[in-house]
């Protein structure tokens, strides 16, 4: 854990009460995030740091292992595209969004007909670039980031005034097309 994001509380870290301010360090400055199922029963957490440098961005706490690991899945409207991003955040900006929760999920287990991955546009990322060739080689959808999209993900996208949700329904790709865009579109 990096512990420049944390402050001391009372006299050191043999003591762990944040309530009394006897405590060792606490983090700060997280949003947290409930993960829904279906039935609207929580099933764990995530806590996401403020802190633009934190080398600890996402803490997940799972309280049911046997649930799918995804955000938003208790408002999916499984009659429209549902598309599948990697951060709880980006999946807010997007219609019929759901957020990975770790690299795990597999969208085939939830028997939905219509899906597409929304990758971060990191092309010189070769972890990225690994998934979207997976997801193509298994006959899925995937967008593939258009050239004029410098931005990293939809959040930053949002916050510079472009309009990802017509970006990705314009830039939605399968089979032999999506191969030759990736081609295209990777740096590694």
């Amino acid at each position: 854990m990096d512990f420049k994001c944390l402050e001391w509380f009372g006299r050191g870290p043999h003591e762990t009460y944040w309530d009394r301010k006897t405590s060792g360090k606490v983090d700060r400055g997280r949003i947290i995030i409930p993960l829904i199922d279906r039935e609207g029963k929580w099933f764990g957490v995530q806590g996401r740091s403020l802190l633009p440098n934190s080398t600890m961005r996402y803490i997940t706490i799972i309280f049911d292992e046997d649930k799918q690991k995804v955000f938003g899945i208790n408002h999916v409207k499984e009659d429209k595209p549902i598309y599948i991003v990697e951060g709880p955040i980006d999946s807010l900006f997007l219609d019929n969004s759901v957020a990975m929760v770790g690299s795990d999920f597999d969208p085939r287990s939830c028997h939905w007909s219509d899906y597409i991955w929304v990758y971060d546009n990191e092309p010189r990322n070769r972890q990225i670039v690994d998934r979207i060739s997976h997801s193509i080689d298994r006959g899925d959808k995937v967008v593939i980031w258009p050239q004029s999209v410098t931005k990293k993900d939809i959040n930053d996208m949002i916050l510079v005034g472009q309009d990802p949700q017509k970006i990705i329904e314009t830039n939605t790709y399968q089979g032999i097309q999506a191969k030759i865009k990736l081609t295209e579109w990777k740096r590694v």
